[in-house]
């Protein structure tokens, strides 16, 4: 195979990925808009609220009922539910997320809601950061303002942290939602 045979089989190859991504993208502003609605109203309450835990557990069944019939409305096919390899990729780093949160709660003897709150969604944003440097860059540019929120919620509004975190963090997963289906819609 000559040089010229290898660059287009390689650039042919670069457009299969890029597609695959793309398809694989393509829907999953629905998923950041749910996930986005689900901080807002989870921190919201949790912040005038005391049942916490129980809020966010109720939460959470909802989010993943519906995230599973999202996928079956969005990736199924002839009425078969499909589980497209991208999701469960990413129910695995979320496993692996809630795995590691919970070994760092533990060794580190992290008590407050607080910084409880300020790990899950800095972990929450070291996710979105890794999986942006492998398919979209705006999961990137999500996580950086996780991070930004978090370090401004904990100088700022120590206080207020789940209002502000739900505000800030959900709206700018919803937002994120928003801009990756107008992104799609545009091609």
């Amino acid at each position: 195979m000559d040089k010229s045979n290898a660059m287009e089989e390689l650039n042919d190859l670069k457009k299969i990925m890029k597609s695959t991504s793309n398809k694989a993208m393509k829907s999953s502003g629905w998923f950041f808009i749910l996930w986005g609605s689900i901080w807002i109203i989870g921190f919201s309450v949790g912040q005038f609220f005391n049942n916490f835990n129980i809020v966010w557990s109720i939460l959470n069944i909802f989010g993943i009922i519906t995230s599973i019939f999202l996928s079956k409305v969005l990736y199924g096919k002839n009425n078969k539910f499909i589980f497209p390899k991208i999701l469960f990729k990413i129910f695995l780093i979320s496993v692996g997320v809630i795995i590691f949160d919970i070994i760092i709660i533990w060794m580190f003897n992290l008590k407050t809601i607080q910084n409880i709150t300020l790990l899950i969604i800095l972990s929450t944003a070291l996710c979105y950061f890794i999986i942006g440097v492998f398919n979209n860059n705006l999961l990137i540019i999500l996580a950086i303002l996780l991070v930004f929120f978090c370090i401004i919620g904990y100088i700022f509004f120590i206080k207020y942290l789940y209002l502000f975190a739900g505000v800030s963090c959900g709206s700018s997963l919803i937002l994120t939602g928003v801009l990756i289906l107008n992104k799609n819609e545009t091609r």
